[in-house]
Order: C-alpha cells, then sequence, then structure tokens
C-alpha cells in the first residue's frame, strides 16, 4: 500500500511538472526586471545578468529576450536601447501588453527554466 502511495504521489508531481510546462506563462517581452516598464532599466539589468556575476537574474528569461531570438546575449539591452532612445523597432510579441510567447524557444517564465 506504501508503494502506491508513493507511486502515485510521484505520478502526480510529474503529471504537474508536464502540464505546467504546457500552460503558457504571461510576459512582457524587454520587461527584464520586472518592475512593470520597459526602460533603460531593464537594459542594465540584462547586462549585469550577462557580465556581473552575483547579479540577480531575470525572473523571466523570456521577457529578458527582448530580440526574441532564443537567447539572452547582449543584443537584448541594446535593442531595448534602440528602441527607447532612437526609433527602433519595438520588441516582438508579447509587447506592450503582457501574453505568451507566440515562438518556441528554449528560454521560459518561472521555475527552474528562468
Amino acid at each position: 500500500m506504501k508503494k502506491l502511495l508513493g507511486a502515485l504521489v510521484v505520478l502526480a508531481f510529474f503529471s504537474g511538472l508536464c502540464v505546467s510546462s504546457l500552460i503558457g506563462q504571461e510576459f512582457v517581452r524587454g520587461e527584464a526586471n520586472g518592475d512593470g516598464m520597459v526602460d533603460l532599466a531593464d537594459a542594465v539589468f540584462i547586462l549585469n545578468a550577462i557580465f556581473a556575476p552575483g547579479s540577480p537574474l531575470p525572473s523571466c528569461d523570456d521577457a529578458a529576450d527582448a530580440n526574441d531570438s532564443g537567447e539572452i546575449t547582449i543584443s537584448d539591452p541594446v535593442y531595448i536601447l534602440l528602441y527607447l532612445y532612437c526609433d527602433g523597432p519595438p520588441p516582438p510579441l508579447p509587447f506592450p501588453a503582457a501574453g505568451e510567447d507566440p515562438t518556441e524557444d528554449e528560454l521560459g517564465c518561472g521555475g527552474k527554466d528562468g
């Protein structure tokens, strides 16, 4: 009986992981620091996450992927700065309102995959 109960607990746990990975997390692309705005602070936050060891990491990697390249690189804060100060294109969807990521990549929001 204990083995059956243990197996059910493990099955429920992994079922929850699978279901939660299928349900998209809403975010705003470019809004990396969690303050509710896409601004200079997001570009600085991403730069710190990339280059300053021990700095806070984005709680949503997809939000920090400002150009939707599928990875977080120096081009993401540059993209934000070009948008804000040089009439560059806005970040790809979901922007300016929160939504789910319409593109598939390895990045995520929340949980262990960021």
